[in-house]
């Protein structure tokens, strides 16, 4: 007979709390260069140990108040006692365990990154039931979120283990103290590092979108600076609209001034003059700028060990 997610304590409610880790790990293994996981590759139908206390949302952006429960695990539907599968999300019923993530799911659409839940309610008994979760963006092609994981786990009062009561004659004696951690204790500490590494997933995720914005600001500097070759009159009224004057007889450090304005620290201005005139010298269209600088070994901050390629006007603003 299986045990109710309530009723799970001790050692088995630490393997329990692991489970969040497990899911976060596995994301994040599955998740590759990807900005989300693929939804196919995640397979959480083939993780029973995982699966029980997991359920899947099917994301509808045409109307989102309609997406679907794709998947949920045997646990979750005992605790509702119904069957969720491709039901709506609205109509998990209030109250229940999986309602106190999926209430929440339409922040994962607005922050598009992993959060966690904590807190306590009373169930339909009156007791006291402590539930941590995770709710995690995955997609079909890596990039839009259109599915949501949750992984959920509980205790209630029941669940804590009561203290065993020795008469005065059996009283325990003082020894030296245990060689392991209490369970408890723990789960804790487990849950905070689950905590930790969806947290710093958001801060690697904030770099990437910013390392992307920063691939295609330097993609349309670049295709200014072609313009700016090709119709060297056009661009030298440009600058006398905008009251500038070209930067030591440098094109490139022009249009970046043009483009990002005086905040660029002087390493970004290298960096980024650097990218410009290696494309330009290898023959690159601003088209494929992103596939170009995707594919230099480290990065675009390898760059940085490149002496800067020497290019003035003297060499770009005559008529080819």
């Amino acid at each position: 007979m299986s045990t109710p997610l309530s009723e799970i304590t001790g050692q088995e409610t630490l393997r329990d709390r692991r489970l969040i880790m497990r899911a976060v790990d596995r994301w994040e293994a599955v998740r590759g260069g990807n900005t989300y996981p693929r939804m196919a590759d995640f397979g959480i139908e083939t993780l029973p140990d995982m699966a029980a206390q997991s359920f899947v949302i099917d994301v509808n952006m045409r109307n989102v108040q309609m997406s679907q429960l794709r998947f949920v695990g045997d646990m979750l539907q005992r605790d509702c006692s119904r069957d969720l599968v491709g039901k709506p999300v609205t109509g998990v019923p209030r109250g229940s365990l999986i309602s106190r993530l999926t209430d929440h799911f339409m922040q994962i659409l607005a922050n598009r990154a992993p959060m966690s839940f904590e807190a306590e309610y009373n169930d339909a008994d009156g007791r006291v039931t402590k539930y941590r979760g995770i709710m995690l963006p995955l997609s079909r092609a890596g990039q839009d979120i259109d599915h949501i994981l949750g992984v959920i786990n509980c205790r209630s009062d029941r669940a804590r283990p009561r203290p065993v009561r020795l008469p005065a004659a059996e009283k325990a004696l003082p020894g030296p103290a245990p060689a392991t951690a209490p369970a408890e204790a723990v789960c804790g500490m487990v849950d905070q590092l689950a905590e930790c590494r969806a947290a710093a997933y958001m801060v690697r995720d904030a770099r990437q979108r910013l390392a992307r914005r920063e691939v295609k600001a330097l993609e349309r500097a670049y295709t200014l600076l072609h313009a700016a070759r090709d119709n060297p009159l056009a661009f030298a009224g440009l600058l006398e609209d905008y009251g500038q004057h070209p930067q030591d007889r440098d094109l490139v450090a022009t249009i970046l001034k043009l483009v990002f304005g005086a905040e660029q620290s002087p390493e970004e201005a290298m960096l980024h003059a650097t990218v410009l005139r290696r494309a330009l010298r290898d023959g690159r269209q601003p088209q494929d700028l992103p596939a170009y600088l995707e594919a230099l070994p480290g990065g675009l901050a390898s760059l940085m060990r490149e002496e800067p390629i020497p290019l003035n006007l003297d060499g770009l603003l005559k008529p080819r």
